[in-house]
């Protein structure tokens, strides 16, 4: 406590003998110029310093307005404030508790030990910037509008927190009901071009921002620059604070709000570790701030905890990060309302209604993107699926481009479909790269990301591995069509199927592996080899023998390709990479389509799932009868010594008595073939990585009768 009271003793000196020796150097120079008034002076009360700017053609705020309304943060707000109530009271918790230890020491005089940063980091999109202007609305203003919500959900929220002291809550209440606030979007100041240029330490751009932000918003931060900038160098945290206090009146307190305490776009000169230094520096000067008992509450919002937490381990000081919550899908209907949603019963309003709702489903999450398909569907209604996800990922979702660390894409792409769960790390990369805007399922570690999310992704076009994975999740899930029609689905299963594998090879190759079996293939990791007795069969008769294992394509584009019977033989007879061939006609004998591997080898694929003719679906006899068409047919002759393995995709009326005795594949089979399978429909829904969120029309295609 000496130690600090000293510092602060040196600083006020040196503060005073630098303006008695400019003014005793203006004196003895006899200049007839007029004194430049120094930046103590400047700040030295409210009046003075609006009239200085006036003086500089720069017009504030009225008294009143700063007082009862902060600059925005949010602009063209369009919803009710859904989702994010138990962050504001975990805010106002991290706030109470400061008060209330003051309060506590006021009587011993001493200091408080190291008061706690409040901090919401999270992805971009979240909502960070609407929670900050929530807390910062002034209850006691008259003229406030609460159109969204915004002041009920704060008043909920004071209500909400509780304290021991029923006098010190009554007082914390109200001094926060009638606070004034200031509000800032920082933005990694250091980083922009306008602070970088003009003022280049951060915590005097800080200052600088938060004299515009209060004073006068309206006019271009520039030009407020040009004005300050000889100035901004000489401000002290305590000196611009006192003005500020001073000018909402002698006993309002003063909530500040921080917005993107941290954002460094790609490519931005200074790099991470400069732009984190500065970062530290400010957090340093609030800390010193609260530190002491001040009508001041702060709150910062920022991208990323790193340059937080390396902060308080240099430091050893406090920061609480608060998370904010991802919307779930009724909180998004709830968000959503009725807008664009066709009430008409005609078979075209049914559609687009359907249409809408899942894309409303697609977007919950982060509340961003809610508001980007709102915008787009006021002004372009619906076209295609296409031009939607374009269109949003140019306007809403930029800001993830952000994050995206491109060496990392493809592992986070594969642990989100491979379906598996996922460690906390993994969690954590995955939040960093700003994909999580979907929630996992509750008390699961299954990471999701909503189809237009994908859809949008893809439309980035990425290159490599995580550009190849992008394209089989298009293809599979139909990101490209806007139906919800499962007979329209359907036309196309085979060729989903098609890439499903495909991606499911990606996702292997990811991994590292150069070897895969079938279990590998076609189900996620970690399900019980329990799950497939009944459904394998390989050549010994036996199906606890050790999985035959197949050459992983590497290094090569897995391609899907239709071609004709004659196309196909001659690819597998000459190619050397990894492909998967679709036959041109509806129905090849015995197989719909071929995965053909380095090795030279085939696994031939028959989908029979037909959705709704009773006589289509093969039973125990019918999946004999196919291996046998296969076998027998004249295009499969040059196939079949290729063909190391069979897979027949069935109903699951088919699969449900199967067993190694049902079926006696013929010799010749066995002969190439190492192993067949047939794989009813419930587990089929397991070779689909379900963090993907199937549409609809699937789930009501794999699931009709």
């Amino acid at each position: 406590e000496n130690v600090n009271t000293a510092r602060e003793n040196v600083n006020r000196a040196g503060r005073a003998v630098d303006i008695a020796l400019d003014a005793l150097q203006r004196a003895g120079a006899g200049s007839p110029l007029p004194a430049t008034p120094r930046a103590q002076e400047l700040i030295a009360s409210p009046t003075a310093f609006t009239e200085f700017l006036d003086s500089n053609s720069i017009r504030c705020r009225t008294a009143a307005a700063r007082r009862a309304r902060p600059s925005e943060l949010v602009n063209d707000q369009r919803y009710a404030f859904v989702g994010r109530q138990q962050v504001l009271e975990s805010v106002l918790k991290g706030w109470l508790d400061r008060f209330v230890n003051f309060r506590r020491l006021a009587p011993t005089r001493h200091k408080l030990d190291k008061a706690k940063l409040v901090v919401l980091p999270s992805a971009p999109g979240m909502g960070k910037s609407r929670i900050l202007s929530v807390l910062a609305c002034n209850l006691a203003a008259a003229d406030s509008v609460d159109e969204f919500g915004d002041r009920e959900a704060k008043e909920q929220a004071l209500a909400a927190v509780k304290c021991q002291d029923a006098d010190l809550l009554r007082e914390f209440r109200n001094n926060l009901r009638g606070a004034a606030a200031v509000c800032l979007s920082f933005n990694g100041a250091s980083a922009r071009t306008v602070d970088r240029e003009e003022i280049p330490k951060a915590r005097h751009a800080l200052l600088s921002r938060l004299l515009w932000s209060h004073f006068c918003p309206n006019v271009p931060y520039r030009k407020f620059v040009n004005v300050i900038k000889d100035y901004a160098s000489q401000l002290e945290f305590e000196d611009v604070l006192d003005l500020l206090l001073a000018d909402v009146g002698n006993t309002t307190h003063l909530i500040v709000c921080v917005d993107e305490l941290l954002l460094v776009r790609n490519g931005d000169s200074p790099g991470w570790e400069q732009v984190s230094a500065a970062v530290a520096e400010v957090l340093s000067e609030f800390s010193d701030t609260l530190d002491r008992e001040r009508r001041v509450h702060v709150v910062f919002s920022s991208l990323s905890e790193q340059p937080i937490l390396q902060w308080q381990t240099a430091t050893l000081r406090y920061a609480e990060p608060i998370p904010l919550p991802r919307l779930s899908r009724d909180e998004a209907r709830a968000m959503w309302g009725d807008r664009h949603l066709e009430t008409g019963e005609d078979a075209k309003s049914v559609k687009r209604r359907a249409v809408v709702e899942q894309l409303v489903e697609d977007c919950a999450g982060a509340p961003r993107v809610l508001e980007g398909l709102d915008r787009h569907l006021e002004s372009e209604g619906i076209t295609d699926l296409v031009t939607v996800q374009h269109q949003m990922w140019r306007t809403q979702l930029g800001s993830l481009w952000n994050r995206l660390d491109m060496a990392s894409l493809p592992h986070v792409l594969a642990m989100v479909l491979s379906g598996e769960n996922c460690s906390r790390p993994d969690m954590e990369s995955y939040t960093q790269m700003g994909l999580f805007l979907q929630s996992p399922a509750t008390g699961s570690l299954v990471p999701e990301v909503p189809p237009l999310v994908l859809g949008m992704l893809h439309q980035r076009r990425f290159g490599g591995l995580a550009g190849r994975m992008l394209d089989a999740v298009s293809e599979f899930m139909l990101l490209d069509k806007l139906t919800s029609d499962a007979r329209e689905a359907f036309r196309d299963f085979e060729f989903q199927m098609a890439h499903l594998l495909r991606l499911r090879l990606f996702v292997l190759e990811e991994k590292g592996r150069t070897h895969f079996s079938l279990v590998d293939l076609l189900f996620v990791e970690g399900q019980a080899k329990s799950q497939l007795d009944g459904t394998v069969w390989r050549r010994t008769g036996s199906s606890s023998d050790d999985a035959p294992l197949y050459k992983l394509p590497l290094d090569s584009d897995v391609g899907v390709f239709i071609l004709n019977d004659e196309q196909i033989v001659d690819a597998a007879s000459r190619s050397t990479l990894g492909a998967i061939y679709i036959p041109q006609r509806a129905n090849f004998p015995g197989a719909d389509l071929f995965v053909h591997l380095p090795s030279g080898e085939l696994i031939a694929v028959q989908v029979r799932l037909s959705a709704q003719d009773a006589n289509n679906v093969p039973g125990v006899s019918g999946v004999q009868q196919v291996l046998g068409s296969f076998c027998k047919a004249s295009a499969c002759a040059e196939l079949l010594p290729m063909t190391a393995a069979f897979v027949v995709l069935a109903r699951r009326e088919a699969a449900q008595s199967l067993s190694m005795k049902a079926i006696s594949p013929s010799e010749y089979v066995w002969e190439t073939c190492k192993e067949v399978y047939c794989l009813a429909d419930h587990d089929l829904m397991r070779i689909v990585p379900f963090s993907l969120r199937l549409r609809p029309n699937l789930q009501i295609f794999m699931h009709s009768e």
